[in-house]
This record gives C-alpha cells, structure tokens and sequence, in this order.
C-alpha cells in the first residue's frame, strides 16, 4: 500500500520534493524525499536523501512547521497583520 501526495517543490537542479505514505514490515511511515528524473524512461526514482517519519511523529511535526511558517512569514513580511486561524474559543 502506497499513497502518492505528489510532488511539493522542484528544486533548481530538477530534484522533486515528494511526499508518500508507505508501510513497511506492518507499520505505516510517512516520506518526504527527494527524487530524481530519468531522462530517458521519464520516470521519477527515490533519491538517498529524505526524512521517513512514523505516525505518531507526524502530529507534532505539523505543530512546529506551523511555528515555523508563521516566523518565516514575519521575516518576509515584518509590517503583516498577525491573525490566528487555529485559535480554538
């Protein structure tokens, strides 16, 4: 069982940034790696570098990579207005 969630960048030198969720020997990992372009058969193949995560590790990646968006956001944009979408009341 393999889920494709497509590519989410193409890098300068043609790498593709490629988001699947796979399972292996019973247990399911989500993979963000990179991947290569043969030229010739047209088919994209997984590269050596990458990050394999498993389920229970995903919940708290997401929590920080949106801390981390919302710091990247006010280096671009320092005079942006601040709103909290996932504030719970």
């Amino acid at each position: 069982m393999e889920q494709d969630f497509g590519i989410v960048y193409t890098r300068e030198n043609g790498n593709r940034l490629k988001v699947t969720l796979n399972e292996f020997r019973g247990k399911h990992y989500l993979h963000i790696r990179d991947y290569g372009f043969d030229g010739d058969t047209g088919n994209l193949f997984p590269l050596p570098k990458g990050i394999s995560l498993a389920p229970e590790e995903v919940d708290s990646l997401i929590d920080i990579l949106l801390q981390v968006s919302k710091s990247i956001t006010k280096l671009r944009n320092p005079n942006q207005l601040e709103f909290d979408l996932y504030k719970e009341e």
